[in-house]
């Protein structure tokens, strides 16, 4: 069934019981589970970025409850400020912890499994989220760091102090470039990357136990700095509130992942699950299709009343069909929206043929093989998922890893 690529789904013990989260619908069981946390994710059954939360989860063999949420009334997050799904609410030491955002689920998850002493809380930490203003003047959030995993002090394998420093040179100059106020400093703050920064971090790498140490020289030598180089005085909150935020975290952590899979994790959110429903809400007769097929796979009729399962599927099939055409326009899409689809696709193809192995992480797949199966799992059963089959040649790498996420192919190398 698409709506769960893991082998035991089951009926929640617990269903139909309220918790300060909502109503567990269902669980997945994996036996292989042994990280002690007790996962809620709460969904639409197809969504692209919770098809890639649970892809995610069924691949390394976590245990999780699922909320399924109403689509329009979304009462299932009132209790939530953050009001965009998947959310994971995770049980802690004194309480639950909330993770919103796909990506940063996946990589928060991914650190943890790598060493979970450092504890979920901590690790959220590297993932601070930062406000700033558009272009138009729109207040906009991002999440920094969403697409690498954080080491906690240990250098990982593959790695050296030498190209950490390298990372160093090469990421935060781009990040300073950009947030900078004027252009002309940036040929200042490569030079100040360049003598301090590496400098720092060559120190740093070599002894973990530093961070104490490094913390303070954040707070007494580095805003100093910042605060002499900004060309506007109003920046110094800014740059305070960046330093805290950004770069003690970064100091403190060893970012992992490959360039070439945050490249594909990122693609994977901002262009590829983009084409998903224009396509899959093409004509009123394939919108109409599609919320049949998600009320199937996510047993609506079970988990909402007949109006609400109603609803859902006439006004969510006409708004989205409406907003399809929108999407179709905002962004860039061909006349006919499946050979935008198609030569997606077909992208992915040419990468897994050009690294000449069956996953983009080789042997096994990666974070990004990962990402982009979700992606496409969401729109498994609807007649834009048969033709992208007919054709690309994708169905073959999809199969291997619908296969590995039911098979929990992950645990096994953890």
């Amino acid at each position: 069934m698409e709506g769960c690529v893991g082998p035991s789904r089951q009926s929640c013990s617990k269903c139909n019981q309220p918790n300060q989260h909502g109503i567990v619908f269902w669980q997945v069981i994996s036996p292989t589970d042994h990280t002690g946390l007790q996962l809620v994710l709460f969904q639409y059954p197809t969504c692209p970025f919770c098809c890639k939360v649970r892809a995610f989860l069924d691949y390394y063999g976590f245990s999780y409850d699922v909320v399924e949420v109403n689509p329009v009334l979304r009462q299932q997050i009132r209790w939530s400020l953050y009001k965009k799904v998947p959310i994971v609410v995770a049980k802690v030491e004194g309480g639950y912890q909330q993770l919103n955002d796909s990506s940063l689920i996946v990589s928060s998850l991914a650190s943890y499994l790598h060493d979970p002493m450092g504890g979920l809380q901590n690790l959220l930490k590297c993932y601070p989220t930062i406000n700033f203003n558009d272009d138009d003047g729109s207040l906009r959030s991002e999440i920094m760091n969403r697409y690498f995993l954080m080491f906690q002090g240990d250098i990982p394998t593959g790695r050296t102090k030498e190209n950490i420093m390298k990372w160093a040179d090469d990421r935060l100059v781009h990040v300073l470039s950009q947030y900078c106020s004027c252009s002309r400093e940036e040929r200042k703050w490569k030079k100040w990357a360049d003598d301090r920064l590496v400098h720092v971090l060559s120190q740093y790498c070599s002894c973990s136990r530093e961070e104490r140490k490094w913390r303070k020289w954040a707070d007494d030598r580095l805003v100093h700095v910042l605060s002499q180089y900004c060309s506007c005085s109003r920046e110094e909150r800014k740059w305070r509130k960046w330093a805290d935020d950004r770069l003690v975290y970064v100091l403190s952590q060893y970012c992992s992942c490959s360039r070439e899979e945050r490249k594909w994790r990122k693609w994977a959110d901002d262009r590829l699950v983009h084409v998903l429903s224009p396509n899959v809400y093409r004509t009123k007769e394939e919108a109409l299709q599609a919320f049949h097929w998600f009320s199937e796979v996510g047993e609506w009729d079970k988990h909402f009343s007949p109006w609400e399962r109603s609803l859902v599927i006439y006004v969510g099939a006409c708004a989205m069909w409406l907003i399809g055409k929108r999407l179709k326009k905002r962004h860039n899409l061909k006349d006919d929206v499946r050979v935008s689809l198609y030569d997606e696709c077909n992208n992915w193809l040419k990468a897994l043929r050009k690294q000449g192995t069956s996953y983009l992480g080789g042997q096994f797949p990666n974070l990004a093989d990962l990402a982009v199966f979700g992606v496409l799992n969401s729109i498994e059963g609807c007649s834009a998922f048969q033709d992208l089959l007919d054709n690309t040649r994708i169905g073959t790498w999809y199969q291997l890893m619908k296969d590995q996420c039911q098979a929990h192919a992950g645990s096994a190398l953890m």
